[in-house]
């Protein structure tokens, strides 16, 4: 009885180190969120071209929704009455960039940070804390 005690705890604790090894001790970022929260200034908005908002709009964003179930590009003072807690507003003030207003996870219309992308490479460009 203690043999088979030792061995099942033995296994588990195997199992547990492969678990840890295969995983290399992260997680993967989901391409529709965009910049993880933690390192923006190295991130790429994940962003489709495609799917940003024509030049003087805005769309508001879903993180971890994929592109094709956003709602549409609409005025930036529609969108700003429709914005949800943790949403982001993408608006492009300019051909060649894109403003992401990031809005706070639990309270209505807060905006915690502005986040500025070249609209063609996504490539991060600055930051602004509000």
């Amino acid at each position: 009885m203690r043999i088979l005690q030792v061995t099942t705890t033995l296994s588990f604790l195997v199992l547990g180190a492969c678990t840890l090894v295969m995983d290399g001790g992260s997680r993967s970022h989901d391409p529709h969120q965009g910049p993880p929260s933690q390192h923006p200034q190295q991130a790429a908005l994940k962003i489709p071209p495609g799917h940003l908002p024509p030049p003087g709009m805005c769309r508001v964003w879903f993180p971890g929704r994929p592109p094709g179930h956003q709602p549409p590009p609409v005025s930036c003072a529609r969108a700003e009455q429709e914005v949800s807690p943790g949403a982001w507003i993408l608006y492009r003030p300019a051909r060649e960039k894109v403003r992401v207003s990031v809005y706070d996870q639990t309270r209505s219309r807060v905006v915690v940070t502005i986040r500025y992308y070249d609209a063609f490479s996504g490539e991060f460009l600055y930051e602004r804390r509000t």
